[in-house]
Order: C-alpha cells, then sequence, then structure tokens
C-alpha cells in the first residue's frame, strides 16, 4: 500500500498547484465580483473619487492615467495626478466633483459597481482599470476589471482632468528597436527612454557593441 499512497501523493503535488495558478495563466479568468452590489446610486453628493486606467491619446499611443479628487472641509477639492516617478496636487473649486458625478450618469458608471472581473495575459493597454467612488450619504462605488483603451468614460475623465494639470507625459511602449551600424542592423541596446510633452518627442537611447558605444 505505500507505494500507492506515494504515488497518490505526487500526483496532488503536481496536480494542485497547477490548478492553483490555472486563472494566473494568459486567458485566465478570475472572478472576484460582488454581484449583490447596488447598481444605482441615489446621492450625488462625492466625497472620495479616484481611478486608474490607460486610455488611447491623440498620438496614436497609449497614456496611463491615475487621478484622485478628495472633498476638504472648507468645501474645496484636492486633486492629484500620479505618473510613474511623480505626483502632482492642486485644489480647486467644489464644481469640480460636480463634473465628476456628470461622467458617472452620462456613462452609467454605477452599473458595474462590484464588479471584480480580470482576464490574464491581454496586451499592456488592456490592463486593468479601476475606479472608486465614496458619497455622503455612504453610497459606493467600485470596480476592477480589464480596461478598453478607447472607451469613452476613459476619454471624459482624462479630459476633465486636463483642464486642471498641465499636458502629462506619454509612455511609448516599443517592443524592439534596431540600429544601423556599419551597414547591420544590430538589436544590441542598453536602454532607451521616450517622452512626450504636448507634440513633441524626445528620445534618448545607450547602443552598445564589442566596437562602439553610441549615445544619441
Amino acid at each position: 500500500m505505500k507505494p500507492f499512497y506515494f504515488i497518490l501523493i505526487l500526483a496532488l503535488a503536481v496536480f494542485l498547484p497547477s490548478c492553483a495558478s490555472a486563472n494566473e495563466m494568459p486567458g485566465g479568468v478570475t472572478d472576484r465580483s460582488n454581484k449583490n452590489a447596488p447598481k444605482t446610486i441615489e446621492s450625488k453628493d462625492i466625497t472620495l473619487f479616484k481611478t486608474y486606467f490607460i486610455h488611447a491619446d491623440r498620438a496614436g499611443g497609449y497614456t496611463r492615467h491615475d487621478f484622485g479628487a478628495e472633498k476638504q472641509a472648507d468645501g474645496t477639492v484636492a486633486l492629484t495626478s500620479k505618473s510613474y516617478s511623480e505626483e502632482t496636487k492642486i485644489e480647486v473649486g467644489a464644481e469640480f466633483m460636480l463634473s465628476l458625478q456628470e461622467i458617472i450618469d452620462k456613462h452609467g458608471l454605477a452599473s458595474f459597481n462590484g464588479t471584480n472581473r480580470v482576464t490574464s495575459g491581454l496586451p499592456y493597454q488592456c490592463e486593468p482599470c479601476h475606479l472608486h467612488c465614496e458619497y455622503s450619504s455612504g453610497e459606493k462605488i467600485n470596480f476592477y476589471m480589464n480596461g478598453n483603451p478607447d472607451s469613452e468614460w476613459m476619454a471624459d475623465f482624462a479630459d476633465l482632468f486636463s483642464t486642471v494639470f498641465p499636458v502629462q507625459t506619454a509612455n511609448v511602449c516599443i517592443s524592439r528597436l534596431y540600429y544601423n551600424h556599419s551597414g547591420t542592423a544590430k538589436p544590441d541596446i542598453y536602454g532607451f527612454e521616450i517622452e512626450k510633452v504636448g507634440d513633441d518627442y524626445t528620445l534618448r537611447a545607450i547602443f552598445f557593441d564589442p566596437e562602439n558605444s553610441h549615445e544619441a
């Protein structure tokens, strides 16, 4: 009987980890949604708002946005805009929260409340987006799901916050870059960065091969 138990334990040791990671494999779906979450919100008085998403920009690329808004005791609203390297803060009037609510109502975002469902292995621009909104009534909207970079609600939030914050640097995703040296295309690259400010791009790249190194 001992060999039988050994084989059974070995089989479980191999099988169980594969089941545990199935949702994390490309195409795997993780769904932790709260189906009982209310899909309508009565209040219009936002006290806290947070969202992040990747949106298709006008230059044909994709920009990751991370915005926040919090109502202060004096009635003003503290806004934040985060990038990979910095966080910008500014205070605006209470009317900003009204504009946020208009976008929420326009696109029926309360209907996504309670959604927590993502599919793994999708392209960068479809990585999960998140929205969290709290109201003075105690009501909340909260969802986390794969994003659609062409979503109109994303565009409206990006446009609204861009009226307050300066144009953000776009994050440009490049999968491969070659340079020509002595008539040969070489992929030997140490690193590069591309920065977009307004309509202008700046490229800084460091190349290396055994014979020469170049910085442009």
